[in-house]
């Protein structure tokens, strides 16, 4: 309830920019849909959105633009299904008897092969165009018949995982090779600096016993 009584705030003022962080969040499925129409009504309308979300497959339904950011660094711009497109691997999904002898056939060929459930194979060709009349064939030819082949479409997770995995990787390795300290060496050297810290006592001057006669 708080999260649409914002943006009703929001829309009062009619602004022509509109930027949301996470706004389906806390929602359920019927408020879900209602915020993703909403926020393609105001494209339509003419008004500038900004939607920032971890959850990119609503992003992919909802923006035309997409901006990929990693460590301060830009790693994509511009249109959904560009970016799809130009960094995405389309994949077939090949249903076959013989999972595991399918899979040798094709990994032979040079296909990138992954198992699924139920006697289903994921299979990819890295910088070529993948031709499914080609695993169907080469199958053939060693009598293993496949009973269904779907393309399996990119969707912007898969490509923001991508392009962002090296960074990541690359902060795995910062934090390991960060020295560790031991909490009980910092422990023994507090009070040591303590006492550093302690300004010298300033000694105060004898006064002479007026008492005394000479």
């Amino acid at each position: 309830m708080k999260q649409r009584l914002a943006i009703a705030a929001t829309l009062l003022k009619d602004p022509d920019l509109l930027i949301f962080d996470e706004p389906t969040n806390d929602l359920d499925p019927a408020g879900i849909s209602e915020i993703r129409a909403m926020m393609r009504n105001l494209a339509h309308r003419g008004k500038t959105v900004l939607v920032s979300s971890h959850i990119l497959a609503e992003i992919q339904q909802i923006a035309n633009t997409v901006t990929i950011i990693s460590r301060g660094r830009l790693l994509a711009e511009g249109n959904v299904s560009d970016i799809l497109a130009a960094n995405g691997q389309l994949s077939a999904r090949v249903g076959v008897s013989d999972q595991l002898r399918a899979a040798e056939v094709l990994k032979a060929a040079g296909f990138t092969v992954e198992p699924l459930a139920s006697r289903f194979l994921q299979v990819s060709l890295s910088d070529y165009k993948l031709d499914f009349a080609v695993i169907t064939r080469l199958l053939a030819d060693q009598r293993l018949y496949v009973s269904e082949l779907t393309p399996i479409q990119p969707d912007l997770e898969s490509v923001f995982l991508d392009l962002t995995g090296g960074d990541q990787q690359r902060s795995r390795q910062q934090r390991r090779r960060q020295p560790e300290h031991s909490p009980r060496q910092s422990r023994r050297r507090q009070p040591e600096r303590s006492r550093r810290q302690q300004p010298d006592r300033i000694r105060q001057p004898e006064l002479p016993d007026r008492g005394r006669r000479r």
